[in-house]
């Protein structure tokens, strides 16, 4: 309903004080007028991608064992 006021009055008045008249913000008109039709698409999912810098599994067991030693104790690693 505002939005059809809105395109009403804008070729007459301007987008500004069309907006003004029915007290919508100009951004939330220009956001409607912009924005693709229909819900958004879903993001992709990146399941079962691995990280191309990941530790391999050897690595991390490395790392495991240094940060399990006495010296670590009571450390965040």
């Amino acid at each position: 309903m505002i939005d059809d006021a809105i395109d009403e009055l804008t070729p007459v008045v301007g987008v500004v004080a069309a907006c003004k008249a029915v007290g919508c913000p100009r951004s939330s008109d220009h956001r409607r007028r912009t924005r693709p039709y229909g819900p958004p698409a879903p993001p992709a999912s990146r399941k079962g991608q691995a990280q191309p810098r990941a530790l391999s599994e050897p690595e991390w067991a490395q790392v495991r064992s240094v940060l399990h030693e006495p010296r670590f104790v009571d450390q965040a690693p």
